[in-house]
This record gives structure tokens, C-alpha cells and sequence, in this order.
């Protein structure tokens, strides 16, 4: 999940890929292991976390100057090198 390959499989079922030329490189595709619901609960989750780490609540269990430190980097407008 780290690398996208999760989100490269969603994309590649929503899109149409096109290479240099313009051409279509590759047609949507289904995407048979994602099931709606469960999309829609890790976003529900994420988006608590994000909530609380916005708001300053702390839940147990978490490394926080390290959440805090990958939710600077994943917001930032500064590009990797």
C-alpha cells in the first residue's frame, strides 16, 4: 500500500491511461478485491485520524511526533528529492 499499488489499481479502474503518443496504453479495468463499503471505511477512519490530529486529541498506541512528522511531509508543497 505504501508504494500505491492500491491506488494505482483504483485509478487504473476509474481511468484510461494514455503513453506519449496520445495513445490509449491501457482501458479500464475491474478491480475485484476493493469492495465499496470496506473503501468507505478506511476512508471514514483516515479521515477521524486526520480530524483528530487536527484538532490536538491524542489517541494511545501512537507515535505521535512520527504522525505528525508523515502528515507534514504527505501536505507539504515541498517536492522529494
Amino acid at each position: 500500500m505504501a508504494e500505491g499499488s492500491l491506488d494505482r489499481k483504483k485509478q487504473d479502474a476509474l481511468y484510461v491511461r494514455l503513453g506519449a503518443s496520445g495513445a490509449v496504453a491501457s482501458a479500464p479495468q475491474t478491480v475485484e478485491s476493493l469492495s465499496l463499503p470496506d473503501e468507505m471505511d478506511r476512508a471514514r477512519r483516515f479521515s477521524s485520524l486526520v480530524e483528530s490530529v487536527r484538532d490536538g486529541q491524542k489517541w494511545p498506541g501512537f507515535d505521535w511526533p512520527e504522525v505528525e512528522e508523515l502528515f507534514r511531509a504527505l501536505f507539504s508543497d515541498a517536492q522529494p528529492e
